[in-house]
């Protein structure tokens, strides 16, 4: 007579049992222009709003000066990234030659997203940055 139970033979061990694939977890991404952040009551007369460009002279503008524009910063889990090239650069630069300056700056961005497990990919037309397995 056999005497094993039935659950040790129903779920197999070893090598021939099927890997089970994690759940994907989406990151929470969005632009800093687009998260506003709301102060506490109690600490609200402490605040000043700063104007987020400096104001240039006119003769720093006939020199070439302007202001750098904000693109490249995304808010991922609510941590802020700020990058050297927006994600729509970062795609272009991809197509570039590997000689180009583009190219290597493309794919330092994308080094570094993959540090933090995140994607590039084109959701509805426009770039987005999603977690990766």
């Amino acid at each position: 007579m056999n005497y094993t139970p039935l659950s040790a033979v129903a779920s197999p061990t070893g090598k021939e049992v099927e890997p089970v694939r994690a759940a994907v977890t989406e990151a929470k991404v969005g632009r800093a222009a687009e998260i506003e952040p709301v102060p506490k009551p109690e600490t609200e007369q402490y605040l000043e709003q700063v104007s987020d460009d400096i104001p240039l002279s006119e003769e720093e503008k006939k020199l070439g000066a302007s202001h750098p524009p904000a693109q490249g910063t995304l808010i991922v889990d609510g941590r802020m990234i700020h990058l050297p090239i927006s994600l729509e650069e970062v795609d272009d630069g991809m197509h570039k030659p590997l000689s180009s300056g583009k190219r290597w700056m493309a794919m330092l961005v994308r080094y570094l997203l993959d540090k933090l497990h995140l994607v590039i990919r084109n959701v509805g037309g426009h770039m987005g940055v999603v977690r990766s397995r």
